[in-house]
């Protein structure tokens, strides 16, 4: 258990060696504002998320309008809930309440840096996980009847809030996710195969005894995806490597445009590419079909 007090010191001593800002950076002397919290758990001997919106979503107690000591700070926008199908809006930005309960601390931006600014202005307050406050208490975090249940629909009980790393697998094309668990609901992205994914929750929905699709949160982007096409992985062994995109899955293919030359169909992203690959061949014909 991490104890407040000695994460008030390390952010403490962020803004004393005036570290930089730099985006997706969590090393000494430079960091970004959730990088500034993987940092000093880390040296802490704990292990938090790098991204604000799932370290809002996932790693902190009830949120209150009164700062404390040691307690994550967070701004706020309202957002499209295609981005962010719980419907809970960005938290864009993070920080931690100073000693003073007055101020919060803060990689702020690549002009500014660390900064200790007044906690006026910040949308909300919240008890960081496996983080100790005194006299014992320690942070709440959400039971499964916390997760969003998708786009208006009942559907989805969780199975599982055992977070763990996995990454897309599929043989083409791309992984649809979706702003909620079934392909009745609308595409939030469109996942490559190897894409490194966080796991926050398993849905079995359609009541088997099995989870058939997982809530995740990929880069701060959260929706759900099909289980069928993504593999658990170890951490370290997440492949972040982009193959081509020839279509999009998560149970249907989508049409593509392509080549077709003495019986061969060739796949293609565009026309562009398909007269690529029919430039020296005798004979093709391009075909175009339009998405879905």
């Amino acid at each position: 258990m991490i104890r407040s007090d000695d994460l008030i010191a390390l952010f403490q001593l962020m803004y004393a060696e005036k570290w930089k800002y730099e985006w997706g950076a969590a090393r000494r002397g430079c960091v970004d504002c959730s990088g500034a919290f993987v940092y000093a758990f880390r040296q802490l001997g704990g292990s938090i998320y790098h991204g604000s919106n799932t370290i809002a979503r996932k790693y902190v107690g009830a949120f209150q309008k009164t700062p404390a000591p040691g307690f994550a700070a967070f701004k706020w926008k309202k957002q499209d809930t295609s981005k962010y199908p719980d419907g809970r809006g960005d938290f864009y930005h993070i920080g931690l309440v100073d000693a003073d309960g007055e101020h919060v601390l803060n990689a702020k931006g690549t002009k500014s840096g660390f900064c200790r600014d007044k906690s006026d202005g910040w949308y909300g307050f919240a008890p960081l996980k496996g983080v100790d406050y005194g006299a014992g208490q320690t942070s709440s975090v959400g039971s499964a009847d916390t997760f969003p249940k998708g786009e208006g629909s009942g559907k989805g009980e969780a199975w599982s809030v055992t977070e763990y790393q996995a990454q897309v697998k599929v043989n083409s094309g791309r992984l649809n996710m979706r702003s909620g668990p079934g392909t009745e609901h609308s595409i939030v992205e469109r996942l490559p195969n190897g894409t490194p994914l966080v796991v926050i929750a398993e849905f079995d929905t359609d009541g088997d005894g099995s989870p058939d699709w997982a809530f995740v949160d990929e880069d701060g982007v959260q929706g759900y995806v099909s289980m069928a096409y993504i593999e658990r992985k170890p951490p370290g062994q997440i492949s972040t490597d982009d193959p081509p995109a020839d279509g999009d899955q998560d149970a249907e293919p989508e049409p593509q445009d392509g080549v077709i030359t003495f019986g061969v169909w060739i796949p293609c992203d565009n026309e562009e590419e398909a007269r690529r690959y029919a430039g020296d061949i005798k004979g093709a014909v391009i075909l175009r079909k339009e998405k879905a």
